[in-house]
């Protein structure tokens, strides 16, 4: 099964410079890389053919949002050029010491079609999981959205990341992985020691507008699934 790896970014260009040089060492030559880049304000088109055709180990598809349009958008356009069997929807702040392919593979063929898989699972009340809606206390688990994997079918039934609903950035992990569980659908950890997420470095850091809009999606999300948090 064939993997395409669709990473976006944001200006920072060396945060991405680092992972595809971390891909051309680690990585199997038949994963497909695609970049895409949300309207960055720096010029990185040099750079970008430098890993198309002077590293060429990978092959690697480019594509630029005509505006920015955060992080659910992005992935779902670089799913949209991905020509892979399995999309890993990979934040380039996500550093690579290993091969996490095998593992991978591995876990999507044991259970089919029906897995999203990630590589840190919040079981336990982290706060932006913790709701009590309608009478009833729930922990919704998730996985984090630095690294979450599935083959295009089941893409393709989840219907992507909801970036019309959360906009550019908060609570997309979460919806996704809601979306997920109410079709039966499980939620794996990787736990690969191979990849170790920075964290904070391609969204901004908590603010008061960050505050407001987190705010905001928590409540959209409650209203999106308020029958699925009503369940047992």
């Amino acid at each position: 099964m064939k993997i395409s790896i669709i990473m976006p970014f944001y200006n920072g260009w060396e945060l991405t410079h680092a992972r595809l040089y971390e891909f051309y060492k680690y990585l199997p030559t038949d994963v497909e890389i695609c970049l895409v880049n949300d309207c960055s304000a720096d010029d990185v088109g040099g750079s970008v053919s430098f890993w198309q055709k002077g590293a060429a180990k990978h092959k690697i598809l480019y594509h630029k949002n005509e505006v920015n349009s955060g992080f659910g958008a992005s992935h779902n356009a670089g799913a949209r050029i991905a020509t892979g069997d399995i999309f890993v929807f990979y934040s380039n702040d996500v550093v690579l010491s290993g091969n996490f392919v095998p593992t991978l593979l591995e876990v999507i063929e044991r259970e089919r079609d029906k897995v999203l898989v990630g590589n840190r699972l919040i079981y336990f009340p982290a706060g932006w999981n913790e709701f009590e809606a309608f009478g009833k206390k729930r922990i919704i688990p998730y996985l984090e959205g630095f690294f979450i994997a599935c083959t295009r079918e089941a893409w393709k039934e989840l219907g992507g990341w909801d970036a019309e609903s959360y906009g550019k950035f908060d609570y997309e992990d979460l919806d996704l992985s809601t979306k997920a569980l109410s079709l039966g659908y499980n939620l794996v950890d990787l736990q690969s020691h191979f990849l170790k997420h920075l964290g904070g470095r391609t969204i901004m850091n908590m603010n008061i507008d960050r505050m407001e809009h987190t705010k905001k999606n928590r409540e959209i999300f409650i209203q999106k699934w308020q029958k699925f948090l009503s369940e047992e």
